[in-house]
C-alpha cells in the first residue's frame, strides 16, 4: 500500500498585452508539510524528480545534442532556437526534498533519466522539422492549388503527429516508468504531479492489476484558480476526489495516440468517420455512432476533444444536426456551446459546414475508411474543384 500525494509543482503567468510569459515558483503548502510530518522517521518517500546529477545530465544532453535547423527562407521568419528547460524547473522538488530530509525520511527519485533523454530527442527533431516546413510552406511557382493543399495538409499532419508522439513519451511512457519505480523501490509515500496522480487514483484497479500495488489514501495540492493568465496559487485538500476533466485529458491523449498509430480512435463500428478540420485532419478527426435504440438520426460523436451527443436529420441527399460536448467528457478548449452542422451527401460522402464563433468552417465525413489521413482532408478539395457553386450555395443557406 502506498500513500499518494498529488502536487501542482509549477505555475505560469502570461501578459496578453506584451505577449510575455514566465514560470512561477511554487513551494509546498504549509498544510501539506504538516500532513507529511505525521509519518515516522525512516519513511521511504518517492519524489517525481531526478537526482541533481541526472537532471544535470538531461540539461547537458539537450544543450549538446546536434541541432541543425535550416536558415529561414523568408525575411519575416525567425531563426529556430534550441529548446531549453527553465532554470527553476526543479525548484519545487528541491524544496520538497529538503523538507523530507529534515523529517528524517529516506528520499527516492522516481524519474528515469533515459525517458527524459528520449524526450529531448523528440523535441529537438520537432523544432528542426518545423523550421524545414516553414521554409517550404508557400505556393511555389507553377504549383497547382491542389498540390499546395496536399502539401499544407501533409505538413499540418506531420506537425500534429510529432507533437502527440512527443507527448506520449512525456506523459504516458514516463507515467508507466514512474509507476514501475514506485513498485520496485517499495516506497511508503509517493509525491507526483497532480496530472499523474489524479489519473492513477481514477484508474486504481487497472494500476493494481498491472503493477501490483494500491493506494491507501490520496491528498493533493490543487490550483485555486485556472485563469489563463495566472496559475500559481495552490490549496491542500485531504482525501481528494480526482478531477474528471483532468483524468479525461489523459484519456484524450491516449485516444489521439491510438488514432495516429492505428487510424482509429475507437473499436466500435461508426456510421461515419471524418474531420472538422480539412486543413489538419488529425486535429479534427471524428467518429459518428448512431443510437439504434432511439428513433431518428441521433447518438454520439467522439473526437480528440471529447465525447458529444448529437441529434438531427439525414436523407439520401442532405444531413443536418446539432452537437454538444458532454460537460465532463471534453477538454477545456472544446466549444461547450451547441454547434450546428449542415451538409450535402454525394455518393455516401458528406460535405458540409458548421458554425464556429460566428464563422463557417468546412467538414467532411465518409461511411468508409480513407486510405490515409491526407485523403481525409483532400476529399473536400477534390469535390470543391468541380462543385464549388453547390458548396457556396450551401454556405449561403446555412442560416436559413
Amino acid at each position: 500500500m502506498v500513500y499518494l500525494y498529488g502536487v501542482t509543482h509549477g505555475g505560469q503567468w502570461i501578459d496578453f498585452l506584451s505577449g510575455r510569459s514566465g514560470e512561477i515558483d511554487i513551494i509546498p503548502t504549509k498544510e501539506m508539510i504538516e500532513d507529511l510530518s505525521r509519518f515516522p522517521k525512516g519513511t521511504k518517500i518517492g519524489l517525481e524528480a531526478l537526482s541533481k546529477k541526472d537532471w544535470g545530465d538531461v540539461n547537458l544532453d539537450l544543450f549538446m545534442r546536434p541541432f541543425d535547423p535550416p536558415e529561414p527562407r523568408f525575411e519575416d521568419d525567425k531563426i529556430a532556437m534550441r529548446p531549453y528547460y527553465e532554470d527553476n524547473n526543479q525548484a519545487y522538488w528541491k524544496n520538497l526534498e529538503e523538507i523530507c530530509l529534515n523529517f528524517g525520511f529516506e528520499v527516492v527519485f522516481l524519474e528515469n533519466k533515459n525517458i527524459w533523454l528520449r524526450y529531448n530527442e523528440s523535441v529537438i527533431k520537432m523544432v528542426e522539422n518545423e523550421a524545414t516546413r516553414r521554409n517550404l510552406l508557400c505556393k511555389e511557382e507553377g504549383e497547382s492549388d491542389e498540390d499546395y493543399a496536399r502539401k499544407l495538409i501533409r505538413f499540418n499532419s506531420e506537425r500534429y503527429k510529432e507533437n502527440i508522439l512527443s507527448r506520449k513519451i512525456h506523459e504516458i511512457e514516463r507515467d508507466d516508468s514512474l509507476l514501475g519505480a514506485i513498485k520496485s523501490s517499495k516506497v511508503d509515500i509517493s509525491i507526483n504531479g497532480i496530472a499523474h496522480s489524479d489519473y492513477w487514483v481514477a484508474n486504481s484497479e487497472n494500476i493494481n492489476s498491472r503493477f501490483g500495488f494500491s493506494f491507501e489514501g490520496y491528498s493533493a495540492e490543487v490550483a485555486i484558480n485556472d485563469l489563463e493568465f495566472f496559475r500559481g496559487n495552490t490549496l491542500f485538500v485531504n482525501n481528494l476526489t480526482p478531477d474528471p476533466k483532468r483524468v479525461f485529458e489523459r484519456q484524450c491523449l491516449e485516444r489521439t495516440v491510438k488514432l495516429i498509430e492505428t487510424g482509429r480512435i475507437s473499436d466500435r463500428e461508426p456510421r461515419f468517420i471524418g474531420t472538422w478540420n480539412i486543413h489538419s485532419p488529425y486535429n479534427g478527426y471524428f467518429e459518428i455512432f448512431v443510437d439504434k435504440s432511439r428513433n431518428g438520426f441521433c447518438g454520439e460523436i467522439i473526437d480528440c476533444l471529447g465525447d458529444a451527443d448529437f441529434e438531427g436529420e439525414i436523407s439520401d441527399k442532405e444531413i443536418k444536426f446539432t452537437k454538444k460536448y458532454k460537460q465532463e467528457k471534453c477538454l477545456n478548449r472544446a466549444n461547450k456551446k451547441e454547434i450546428a452542422y449542415r451538409g450535402i451527401i454525394r455518393n455516401g460522402n458528406v460535405f458540409g459546414f458548421y458554425e464556429n464563433s460566428y464563422f463557417l468552417e468546412q467538414f467532411y465525413a465518409t461511411p468508409g475508411s480513407p486510405k490515409n489521413i491526407i485523403d481525409l482532408g483532400m476529399s473536400w478539395y477534390d469535390y470543391e474543384r468541380d462543385n464549388k457553386p453547390e458548396l457556396e450555395n450551401l454556405a449561403k443557406g446555412f442560416f436559413n
